[in-house]
This record gives C-alpha cells, structure tokens and sequence, in this order.
C-alpha cells in the first residue's frame, strides 16, 4: 500500500494556501468596497457644492431683477454680468462633474485590475494543488462545501471513468456508514486538522478499502486506497501461525 511520507503535513500545505487565497481575496474585496464608498462621497461633496453655488447665483438674479425699476440700462447689463456668471458657474459644473466621473471610472477601472490580478493568483495556486493532486498515485477527490469539486485522474479512472460526479455529495459516493461517522466529526469541528481514518468492505464488492479523511476549514481531502490484498496477506499469516502451533 501506498502512503503520504508526511499526510499530516501535506494537509497543512494545502489547508494554509487556500486559507492565504481566500485572505487575498477578501482583502481586494474589502479595498474596492471602500475605494467605492470614497467615489460615492466625493460625487456628493460635489453635487452639494454645486447646489450651493447655484444658490448664490440664483440670489445674485434676484438682485439684478429687483434693480429693474432704477435702471433699465444697469438692468441689462446687471443680467449680462448675471447670464455671464451662470454660463461660467454651468461650465464650471460641467467640469467638476466631468472630472469626478473620471476619478470614478479611474478607481473602478484600478479596482477591476485588481480583482483580476487576484483571481489570477487564485487560479495558480489551484493549478498548483491540482498538478500536486494529479501527480499522486493516491486517488484523490477534495470536498468544497459538502459537495464534490474535484477529483484527481487516478480516482476517476479506477472508480468513476464513466460517470460525472462532480457536485455529489460524500454519502453518495462512499458507504454512507463511513461518510456519516466522518461528517459527524467535521461538522462538530470543521477546523480540525487531524488525519482520520476508516475501513470498510461496502465499497466494492469482495474487496476491503481504507479511506484518509484531511480535514481543513476550507473543505476536506479523501484518499481510498485497496487493501485487499494486503488483507488476504495478513489473513494467510495468521493461518499459517495457527498452523504452526
């Protein structure tokens, strides 16, 4: 039979970079929500100053309204100075909204690269954990969420070569007395990161399984290996001491 030098370790690897993944992730999120709220403050800020300009022109219209009746000529003139201002203020508003539309577009544009920069971090490290998995002679099928999210090409081709199984869940595809027992313990404590173990003959028939359970708080890694043969070997062992005495 075929083991891991070192399962325990191996499980803290791939426990530890997928918890710095899912860090990452939430870490870029976090950055373009508040680079978000920061753009939505600065367009309030401006709609506010422009209202309040907006306000002393207006007042400024009044005036030049109320100074009709001295003069019609300081009228026309005070009108022009007040259709000059407005056309100045509108064009500065123009400006001011044009310029925080930009910013916006800037940070939003900043923050999109950024999440693409870390979903491409992402994507390697799991195509990192995926070429360690496919280059394992142990059958490997890792759990995201209950549910079946991948399976390594030894599983699929001793097992499952002719049916999809992506998205079942554990009691589906092993005996449900073992998927019971070891969804028992990681439900009870879904950080755990101790290697448990079990054997069972369900599986196939005439034939004995073990089955390496490698808990983590990000899912869960299950190894099956046949020990049948090593079974009928023990077996014979104990026959011949019986034998022999």
């Amino acid at each position: 039979m075929y083991e891991l030098g070192n399962p325990s370790r191996f499980s803290n690897i791939l426990a530890e970079i997928r918890k710095l993944a899912d860090e990452a992730l939430k870490l870029s999120e976090s950055r373009r929500l508040h680079e978000h709220m920061l753009s939505d403050e600065i367009i309030q800020l401006s709609e506010k100053r422009r209202l309040s300009e907006r306000d002393h022109s207006d007042a400024a219209l009044g005036v030049a309204e109320e100074a009709f009746n001295i003069s019609e000529k300081r009228r026309l003139i005070e009108r022009a100075h007040s259709d000059q201002a407005f056309t100045l203020e509108e064009k500065r508003r123009l400006t001011e909204h044009k310029q925080a539309t930009e910013a916006l577009n800037l940070q939003h544009d900043q923050s999109s690269l950024e999440v693409s920069l870390a979903h491409q971090e992402i994507d390697k490290l799991n195509r990192q954990i995926i070429k360690i998995l496919e280059n394992m002679h142990e059958t490997c099928l890792f759990f995201y969420d209950y549910r079946l999210i991948y399976l390594n090409a030894q599983t699929r081709n001793l097992y499952w070569s002719k049916e999809n199984i992506i998205g079942k869940t554990l009691g589906e595809l092993i005996p449900k007395n073992i998927s019971e027992a070891f969804l028992q313990t990681y439900q009870n404590d879904a950080t755990a990161q101790s290697l448990i173990r079990f054997e069972s003959e369900e599986f196939q028939n005439n034939k004995c399984f073990q089955f390496f359970f490698y808990p983590s708080d990000s899912g869960f890694l299950v190894c099956i290996n046949d020990i049948t043969r090593a079974k009928q070997i023990e077996k014979e062992l104990i026959q011949k001491d019986k034998l022999k005495k």
